[in-house]
């Protein structure tokens, strides 16, 4: 069950990336990251989309576009939690994002090559105002068939430029999903532990 919610996740995150949203300029900074990361993704992919049935392909593609907008260290911070970050040297910290993030793009890279044509519109950013340092951004995806699915991204302003920390899909968190996955590992042996399952897992 934990599976298929954090496969609706990142579906929904990946797949809400392939829709162009234009009006860039008029936008304020985080929703402008998003929409432009979209457009980025979609030159990616309709360059190579011969080779989208290529696993590589696609985590080379989400490797150069998606992972730099987002705020890995933070991001994995709270994944396991303060005490557990904390307790580990920097070693291990490094080390664990490294993991983290591979593992969810091997989990999930297969999300760019299953999309069908979703439709995503974004809400506009009301009232923003340039001092803020936390904003969210809503999406709505229309998929054919079924129930529109409420996406929410949470993003942090750090040294002038704005990064993903937590995305939402329907009201659930990844990095809420990840934290209830990750804490039996990290009860039997710390961060350092969960860091050598989730290289293994990359092999």
């Amino acid at each position: 069950m934990r599976k298929v919610l954090l496969t609706n996740l990142l579906f929904a995150l990946f797949g809400c990336f392939l829709v162009s949203n234009i009006a860039l300029a008029a936008d304020p900074a985080p929703l402008a990251l998003v929409k432009q990361m979209s457009n980025q993704t979609i030159t990616a992919l309709k360059k190579n989309k011969a080779q989208l049935h290529n696993q590589s392909t696609i985590r080379a593609i989400v490797y150069k576009i998606i992972v730099p907008q987002f705020d890995l260290v933070g991001a994995s911070r709270s994944v396991v939690g303060r005490n557990y970050w904390y307790q580990a040297s920097k070693s291990t910290q490094s080390q664990f994002i490294k993991a983290f993030t591979n593992y969810v793009v091997d989990m999930y890279s297969g999300a760019l090559s299953s999309y069908k044509d979703e439709v995503v519109t974004f809400k506009p950013i009301r009232n923003f105002i340039s001092s803020q340092t936390r904003v969210q951004v809503y999406s709505m995806i229309q998929r054919s068939g079924v129930q529109p699915i409420k996406l929410n991204y949470r993003l942090i302003k750090q040294g002038g430029s704005w990064k993903i920390y937590d995305f939402s899909v329907d009201g659930v968190s990844m990095i809420q999903s990840y934290r209830a996955q990750f804490a039996s590992a990290l009860q039997r042996s710390g961060l350092a532990g969960l860091t050598k399952e989730l290289q293994s897992r990359n092999r």
